[in-house]
């Protein structure tokens, strides 16, 4: 999508910490749309250029996530995380999420989707190559 713009190049889909920061950061993104500005927040604007880059980015990330073949109880897994609720929330307050599982269960999910990710990116090289 928006691969030429200058945001979108600094963000590394590849990178497990970054796509854990992203889907952790959805559900405050969708709910204000707003940016930190040094101790305050200013509001972004839908026609500011770095809201349409965080929503390129987003959407780009939910393709992925439905391209990573996680299974039914992954894919429920990251739905909370992107609806606000962290790992920790989420296996001491969930009945059906246990600690370890649930953090090995996470962990699978971001490995899978920088996986992904890693492969669309060879595609694209050879493509590029061909």
């Amino acid at each position: 999508m928006g691969k030429n713009n200058e945001l979108y190049k600094k963000i590394d889909l590849k990178d497990r910490e970054t796509v854990k920061q992203l889907l952790y950061h959805k559900a405050e993104f969708q709910k204000s749309n707003f940016t930190s500005s040094g101790s305050s927040y200013d509001r972004i604007q839908p026609n500011h250029s770095l809201y349409t880059d965080l929503i390129e980015i987003y959407t780009d990330l939910d393709i992925l996530i439905e391209e990573s073949d996680l299974t039914d109880k992954s894919m429920r897994l990251l739905r909370l995380v992107m609806s606000g609720y962290t790992i920790s929330y989420i296996y001491n307050n969930f009945e059906n999420y246990r600690k370890r599982a649930t953090i090995s269960m996470f962990d699978r999910a971001l490995e899978k989707i920088n996986e992904t990710q890693r492969s669309k990116e060879a595609k694209e090289d050879d493509n590029k190559t061909t």
